[in-house]
């Protein structure tokens, strides 16, 4: 996910090449990894960064969202 970032001066921080209709109030997704039972890694493409999530509830019902990617195939 991290992959995915670009450092543009405005948001959304993504390739707008690759990802042309990205939804600009839409910019938290989960990555696939947790930190440990209590936290979980995000991208926030608003700011550019990928940071871990905690709270003192459950992190698993906060609401971000998620982005299908792969790896590129083999030439």
């Amino acid at each position: 996910m991290a992959s995915l970032i670009s450092q543009n001066s405005h948001a959304p921080k993504i390739d707008t090449t690759a990802f042309p209709n990205m939804d600009k109030t839409r910019l938290l997704y989960w990555t696939s990894e947790q930190v440990d039972a209590s936290s979980a890694w995000y991208a926030d493409f608003g700011t550019g960064t990928i940071d871990h999530y905690f709270g003192d509830y459950d992190f698993l019902n906060e609401r971000f969202y998620v982005r299908l990617v792969r790896a590129p195939s083999a030439p």
